[in-house]
């Protein structure tokens, strides 16, 4: 709770999160409770949100973007062996099957034989603003955190999605946040309508 005060002290009114819950010795929602006392606007933590009522927030995480590195390896064993048609698509069961199917397909043949974990990462980040368009804050470092920006950006534009920002994980967070600003002002520049209330989470 201490320490949750000295940052809304810091934060001057703005809002920050509880995150605590990948860091706490327990999964009781006691950290929660005390980030909240001390002036935490949400949590992470949904039992948290259930049992004492919490504003509960979230963000897309770096399993979403390792899971479509798995759709895409899959893809490409079944290309390299000459059998694309035979590949064998983990999204069977998702209401937007064919939309995942097609931008897996279409990312690894544009870029055929090389495909990078930026390539990926771009897949990862438009499938994740086609199911969560309300919620599009994408975490940016599984990889490359300024490429990563860099693919945040050219997602919304070519999804058509508004971007509600970027989370910073892990790096320089001061610097990271001040080349996050430069890259979304240069976007909002040419798409205001995409970018206008973009955010910088660290």
């Amino acid at each position: 709770a201490t320490r949750a005060a000295r940052l809304d002290e810091a934060a001057k009114g703005r809002p920050f999160a509880d995150f605590s819950l990948r860091r706490s010795p327990d999964l009781s929602t006691s950290v929660a409770r005390s980030a909240f006392i001390g002036g935490a606007s949400h949590t992470a933590d949904a039992d948290a949100s259930m049992r004492l009522g919490i504003p509960v927030t979230g963000t897309m995480a770096h399993a979403w973007i390792m899971g479509h590195k798995a759709a895409v390896a899959g893809y490409v064993e079944a290309k390299k062996a000459g059998r694309a048609e035979r590949w064998v698509s983990p999204y069977i069961e998702s209401v937007n099957r064919e939309f995942y199917e097609n931008l897996v397909r279409d990312a690894v043949d544009e870029v055929w034989p090389n495909v990078s974990n930026s390539q990926i990462e771009l897949v990862g980040f438009k499938a994740y603003l086609k199911s969560m368009p309300t919620n599009s804050v994408l975490l940016i470092d599984t990889y490359n955190p300024v490429q990563g920006m860099k693919n945040a950006i050219r997602a919304a534009i070519e999804t058509g999605t508004k971007l509600n920002g970027i989370r910073l994980d892990s790096g320089d967070l001061y610097e990271l946040a001040w080349t996050g600003k430069e890259l979304l002002d240069e976007a909002r520049q040419t798409h205001p309508e995409l970018f206008a209330n973009s955010k910088i989470f660290a």
